[in-house]
């Protein structure tokens, strides 16, 4: 079973894209959503929300269970989403897998797209809070991966940076079964930052760089919706 986890912040609309691509392309699966406090989009405060997500999962969730957590602004884009999660946790050696981090400050899933096996996430000792002064290792999971790392567990990065539409984009390749080009999943990134349900109407109209955001959700929205659709 797969247990995703979105962890929202003012509007809905990304949050129902989500949800659709869900449904469409992740199999048999249970979703959960969390909201964070209106007025922060602090590393802290989503971590701390899914430390208290999991304390409230404790009997719900086996060992061989798998933990999607995953931001409102991706959508999944094709079956190979559960295609690649299943082949990779065959391994029995890989704790996490999802959205690799775009700097290269060591091994790490980011939670914009972080699935982690059961068995690594009913283990208590680790938080998903930042815990380091180490800036490096504030983005949310960071901390989590090194602490899971340390403990023999290995991390499964898939690569950034393809293109979808102009926004990022992970891909499959699967040369054995010739098959190339696939997408996963796709990531508006700066989802809270395009929110219009947390700017006053000056940053909405006179700030040029809240436009051009805006301008990306909106376009974000309609091509998901349209590859949803096909």
């Amino acid at each position: 079973m797969i247990h995703f986890l979105l962890v929202t912040l003012g509007g809905r609309d990304l949050v129902e894209l989500a949800l659709a691509s869900i449904d469409k392309y992740a199999g048999e699966c249970e979703v959960d959503l969390v909201d964070l406090p209106k007025d922060t989009t602090d590393p802290w405060a989503h971590g701390r929300a899914i430390d208290f997500w999991r304390q409230r999962q404790k009997v719900g969730i086996h060992d061989s269970d798998l933990i999607a957590i995953m931001d409102p602004d991706c959508a999944l884009l094709s079956e190979w989403w559960r295609h690649e999660v299943d082949q990779v946790f065959n391994d029995p050696t890989i704790g996490i897998w999802g959205a690799g981090s775009q700097k290269d400050w060591g091994p790490r899933v980011h939670a914009s797209m972080m699935v982690i096996r059961g068995a690594l996430f009913n283990n208590y000792e680790y938080s998903f809070m930042p815990q380091s002064l180490d800036s490096r290792w504030r983005d949310t999971g960071g901390n989590y991966c090194r602490l899971a790392q340390g403990a023999g567990w290995l991390i499964h990065q898939v690569p950034r940076n393809d293109d979808w539409h102009g926004f990022s984009c992970w891909r499959h390749t699967d040369k054995l079964a010739l098959v190339t080009d696939f997408p996963l999943w796709t990531h508006l990134g700066g989802g809270s930052h395009s929110d219009i349900t947390r700017m006053t109407w000056k940053q909405r109209y006179l700030v040029p760089w809240r436009r051009r955001a805006i301008w990306q959700r909106e376009r974000f929205k309609r091509v998901v919706r349209e590859h949803l659709s096909k």
